[in-house]
């Protein structure tokens, strides 16, 4: 089944070939661009929504659940390289407070960095299932 998203796509694309070899259908070019955009931040918006629901629980049952860390929590894994934290690591679990949606974390230095639960949501951090050896 073909969905709105994937007729806009397919559109952008014959813009393109057509803005490219110059057919008939000369659009401008600022239309092709245009469309584009429209059809990425439809995308990224999809995708945040798509991870909300994950966390929320109500996506199908199939769906790999998004995991906010809670006081059982002993370890995250860093999926992305930043200041103090390596990609692929694992990092102690400090402190979570639900009031303020944030977790602290030990960092590579031993200093306690505080992270918004929007971290796990944008996938910058996962609750890891496994101890740290």
């Amino acid at each position: 089944m073909i969905t709105a998203n994937d007729r806009l796509k397919k559109v952008i694309d014959k813009i393109d070939f057509a803005a490219k070899n110059n057919r008939m259908m000369l659009p401008d070019r600022f239309d092709a661009e245009a469309l584009a955009a429209v059809y990425s931040e439809l995308e990224a918006r999809n995708s945040k929504i798509k991870r909300l629901e994950k966390m929320a629980g109500i996506t199908e049952s199939k769906a790999d659940l998004i995991q906010i860390p809670n006081k059982n929590t002993d370890f995250v894994h860093c999926n992305v390289g930043a200041f103090g934290f390596d990609k692929g690591q694992q990092y102690e679990v400090v402190k979570v407070n639900k009031k303020r949606g944030t977790f602290i974390l030990l960092d590579n230095n031993g200093k306690k960095e505080e992270f918004s639960f929007l971290a796990i949501i944008n996938e910058s951090f996962s609750v890891s299932e496994k101890m740290k050896r």
